[in-house]
């Protein structure tokens, strides 16, 4: 089943400006792009037009929360899942209209003040975030509607180990042309992002290590037991968004870091600029540890739930004739290290009476 005529219409008025540009990219004809994407009943209005033919699917009206909820994958199984819903698709769409009109406003800016360099980097950019748009489409008609060939894209969901190598000597030179290649590396910031989320939730919380004080040494704590913990916890602690997507985020980070799997190029620009608050704090509260909250009273008890927790974790993972080396509850021989307990001024949130 070929393309309706709206997609056709947009994929051509969209060709007609890549290809003056793809040549000697220019701030120019680079910000004649970005207008048009964003003139009213043609540009990105088009392709929402498209979609809608194309899909069958509507633009749902939802919260941020919901739409990290419906496009954002955990684990394999659930992206298998999500595949194979219509909402996962809806938000995507809805998640690429609002990023590309955020980049596309940002070009007309700035392109002013743009040099040739600069004006090849966005438009590879733009280039990738809107062919991105055009195989989403593609992607919901093989997998809903069984048409796998009628759009004719191809695009590789594993990042290559070359292109990770050059966005690791971009990150390290501050992205200077002339010490490293200028290629669109996108989904490279999942792994940097997956870095920022564990380091916040370990420093606000002090979960760093784990101490064996029978044998006196340290073993590494596992992010995920700490998760299970803090959900308990959740109704008290004041966070600028939910536990549960937090986790989510961090675990769909996860996907590219370990197996260099490239998901849609807008999820890295809204997977940043959602989880932003926890991060570097939140709006009107000048401090960056602002975005995570919580009793002194909560902070002890999710340390001693953590002992206790982690004491039957590891219960269950050894012969039973073995638990007993474990020690009980009470007295457990695993510790959080720092042992508790903890100076709340030592951790990297705010205390609140």
């Amino acid at each position: 089943m070929p393309p309706g005529p709206d997609f056709n219409s947009f994929k051509a008025l969209y060709q007609q400006h890549d290809q003056t540009i793809a040549p000697n990219p220019t701030p120019h004809n680079l910000a004649a792009c970005a207008t048009w994407l964003l003139t009213p009943d043609t540009g990105l209005d088009a392709y929402k037009r498209a979609f809608t033919h194309e899909t069958q699917l509507p633009f749902p009206n939802i919260s941020a929360d919901m739409l990290v909820d419906q496009a954002f994958f955990k684990s394999d199984g659930d992206r298998d899942r999500k595949y194979r819903s219509r909402a996962y698709y809806s938000a995507n769409a809805t998640l690429f209209l609002k990023e590309a009109n955020n980049l596309a406003q940002d070009i007309v800016n700035t392109a002013g003040a743009m040099n040739s360099t600069e004006a090849r980097r966005s438009f590879l950019l733009l280039q990738k975030m809107v062919f991105d748009g055009m195989y989403l489409i593609q992607h919901c008609s093989a997998y809903l509607h069984g048409n796998k060939t009628g759009y004719g894209m191809g695009r590789a969901f594993f990042s290559h180990v070359v292109s990770t190598s050059h966005a690791a000597r971009q990150l390290m030179v501050g992205g200077n042309p002339h010490f490293a290649f200028i290629d669109n590396a996108t989904e490279a910031g999942a792994a940097v992002l997956r870095v920022a989320i564990e380091t916040r939730i370990r420093y606000a919380f002090l979960f760093i290590a784990i101490a064996d004080t029978k044998m006196e040494t340290l073993e590494p704590l596992n992010l995920s037991n700490a998760f299970s913990v803090l959900e308990q916890f959740e109704s008290e602690l004041i966070l600028p968004i939910p536990l549960r997507n937090i986790v989510r985020i961090y675990k769909w980070c996860n996907s590219y870091t370990h197996l260099g799997t490239r998901d849609y190029t807008w999820l890295y620009f809204f997977a940043l600029s959602y989880i932003w608050p926890i991060l570097v704090g939140v709006p009107q509260i000048y401090n960056v540890d602002s975005g995570i909250q919580c009793k002194a009273d909560t902070l002890e008890r999710i340390h001693k739930k953590f002992e206790i927790d982690y004491c039957v974790y590891r219960k269950s993972k050894v012969p039973r004739f073995l638990r007993r080396y474990i020690g009980p509850p009470s007295k457990p021989r695993f510790r959080l290290y720092p042992i508790p307990p903890i100076d709340p001024k030592d951790c990297a949130l705010v205390v609140i009476p």
